[in-house]
């Protein structure tokens, strides 16, 4: 069930974050976002790199939504015996692992489109 939760969070931070990044939004000097030496040069790099980057972003808040539900689904549905709480923790781990990648990819696209600026 905690994995689900950190799934959820993880979801919710990157909708947030894609949604400002479209919206212009996003100002540098907020707490969390994708630094990069590019991404952080100026302003217009820092909304240019987040606009790049806001489909992975949002790919990577379908992954987690999706692994929580999974867990979820997994958890309740199968019957708890030893073999079971594995299949729960494989699930969680296989979920983290894909939104964490779909989000260093975010911040590879973000350097690319930071660099584009000035």
């Amino acid at each position: 069930m905690v994995l689900a939760f950190g799934l959820f969070f993880l979801a919710g931070l990157s909708g947030t974050t894609r949604r400002l990044a479209q919206a212009n939004a996003f100002p540098l000097d907020t707490k969390w976002g994708l630094r990069t030496a590019q991404t952080t040069r100026s302003e217009a790099a820092w909304a240019a790199g987040h606009r790049a980057a806001a489909p992975m972003i949002a790919a990577a808040g379908v992954m987690s939504l999706l692994g929580a539900v999974m867990i979820l689904i997994t958890a309740f549905v199968v019957v708890p015996t030893a073999s079971a709480i594995w299949t729960v923790v494989l699930v969680a781990l296989v979920a983290y692992i894909l939104a964490l990648l779909m989000l260093l990819i975010a911040t590879l696209v973000a350097n690319g489109g930071a660099r584009k600026v000035e």
